[in-house]
């Protein structure tokens, strides 16, 4: 009976030393061994393939040669003014786009009609190729909305689709409301011949980098409470991407700041009182180190104002309430009346270092501005736009129907001067404050945001820089055409690609398989 129970007794160690010795056996045999190494060289091919793929994705977002834009509009090329401000960084600079790849990628109709933000996304992620110190973050505000705590000094400008250029020394905010009018557009911008197909990403980025990354920022005022158009609005936010601090004050009750260098005024719809005038007199001049500015912006529909014809009479600036007529039919632009051309620089102060007079500059129903015979006191006055030797003028309440030369005289009209006030220091150097009178239409969209019409925004925008101490010119990108995106690609490369990526590829990995499979079967 116990030799019974001992033979049906299982015996663990036994059986485990029987194992051990076949495995032994097995391990021994050239087939096992053959087979090992081909498991492992699969497990190795598989993990090269993966990252093979990882590091040419790395490759791609950071090399440029290796993503080639292949637009015929190269709307993913970025230019040589950005690539030499890109290369001249020594800092690092965060974009962070209050959106997620996916939404970037692949925007709603509602949002993007046109579908434009993914080929504003794609250049945008081109930056990171050129610079080491570009870094592009995407953030999700549904899943991520403690970013809006981060930025809490902006929480009010950022949404769906903003952007954030962040540096150590300051942060600027935009969107790609900014960057593409198709986003905005409406019944009334079709109406007004702004390019909705148009792209100003790569200057407002741009821009917005160099912004963040200078050292000091001058400081501009515009003087509201006084009535005023909102078509500054676009030299106010270009001011601010291009790297000045701007704030408003309410000049009813507010007096100009003391560090502000630069007040603006737009098309006011009140005159100033008395007590405004000596105020901004004061802001001028009151100071011994001067170094001020005041920018008039006018336009037809302002309402007589006495008080700031007067100063600016005292500053040897005479204004009318005429409206200019370019004679030179050349220069008019096409399907407008006579009231809107293109206007010719003046020689003087903005030579072709501070602004590009080679640029097409159009202004519309501008106010002519004469300059008196003698100046009294110490200013020295400068035009700086006119029209052609054969302009015009009518009153600006008698703008309506054909206009017609009868009866009226051509000569070259100013509509843009410029008065210094000149103060000699001991050593012989001078100092200064200017008053600058020019059209508000300068700042009208279809013009100033046209990349047809650089010249208003280089203008406008390297006057404000030069007067505030800044001698670089603002970057001034000409806008992208988003109309068609078509492929530089003749149909031989397009036929050899798809040869290679779509049947020579997948035909090699094929035959590679099958002779890997081959060869382990008789081993």
């Amino acid at each position: 009976m116990s030799n019974k129970n001992k033979n049906t007794n299982f015996d663990l160690g036994r059986w485990l030393g029987e194992q051990w010795a076949g495995l032994r056996t097995q391990i021994k045999k050239k087939q096992f061994k053959h087979g090992v190494l081909a498991v492992i060289l699969t497990v190795l091919f598989i993990a090269g393939v993966v990252l093979l793929n990882v590091v040419s994705m790395y490759a791609v977002e950071r090399v440029p040669q290796l993503s080639p834009d292949l637009t015929a509009g190269d709307i993913y090329t970025l230019s040589d003014e950005t690539i030499d401000l890109l290369g001249s960084l020594d800092e690092d600079v965060r974009i962070y786009i209050f959106a997620s790849e996916n939404d970037c990628k692949n925007p709603s109709t509602d949002v993007d009609p046109y579908q434009q933000i993914p080929m504003a996304y794609e250049l945008i992620k081109r930056y990171q190729q050129h610079s080491d110190h570009i870094e592009i973050i995407n953030i999700d505000l549904a899943t991520q909305p403690g970013y809006l705590d981060i930025f809490s000094e902006y929480r009010d400008l950022l949404g769906q689709y903003s952007v954030a250029v962040e540096s150590h020394k300051r942060t600027r905010v935009t969107s790609f409301y900014e960057f593409l009018p198709s986003l905005s557009a409406t019944t009334m911008t079709d109406s007004m011949s702004i390019d909705v197909d148009s792209s100003v990403t790569e200057t407002c980025i741009s821009s917005l980098i160099k912004t963040v990354t200078v050292d000091t920022t001058p400081k501009a005022v515009f003087l509201d409470g006084l009535g005023s158009s909102s078509e500054v609005d676009y030299l106010l936010n270009s001011l601010y991407i291009n790297g000045f601090d701007i704030s408003s004050i309410d000049f009813r009750s507010e007096d100009i700041p003391a560090d502000a260098q630069l007040v603006i005024i737009a098309s006011p719809e009140y005159d100033l009182t008395l007590d405004q005038c000596e105020r901004l007199e004061k802001f001028l001049v009151g100071s011994e180190a001067l170094g001020k500015s005041f920018l008039l912006l006018s336009s037809q529909y302002m309402p007589s104002t006495p008080n700031l014809d007067a100063l600016l009479e005292d500053w040897g600036i005479v204004a009318t309430r005429d409206v200019v007529y370019e004679g030179e039919s050349e220069y008019v632009l096409a399907g407008s009346d006579a009231s809107v051309f293109h206007v010719q620089y003046a020689e003087g102060e903005y030579t072709n270092d501070i602004i590009d007079r080679g640029l097409v500059t159009v202004v519309e129903n501008a106010f002519e501005y004469k300059m008196p015979t003698q100046v009294k006191g110490d200013y020295i006055i400068n035009p700086i736009l006119a029209s052609s030797q054969t302009g015009y003028v009518r009153k600006a309440n008698d703008v309506s129907g054909q206009f017609s030369t009868d009866g009226l005289t051509a000569d070259r009209r100013y509509i843009m001067l410029q008065s210094t006030y000149y103060i000699e220091n001991p050593d012989g150097s001078y100092k200064r404050s200017d008053i600058i009178a020019a059209p508000l239409s300068l700042c009208y969209e279809e013009y100033f945001s046209s990349g047809a019409y650089r010249g208003n925004f280089n203008l406008l925008m390297n006057v404000c820089n030069y007067r505030c101490g800044i001698e670089d010119q603002s970057i001034n990108i000409a806008a992208k055409s988003l109309t068609a995106v078509d492929f530089a690609v003749d149909s031989d490369i397009i036929r050899i690609t798809t040869a290679i990526f779509g049947y020579v590829i997948p035909l090699a990995v094929l035959a590679a398989g099958v002779v890997v499979y081959i060869r382990r079967r008789s081993l």
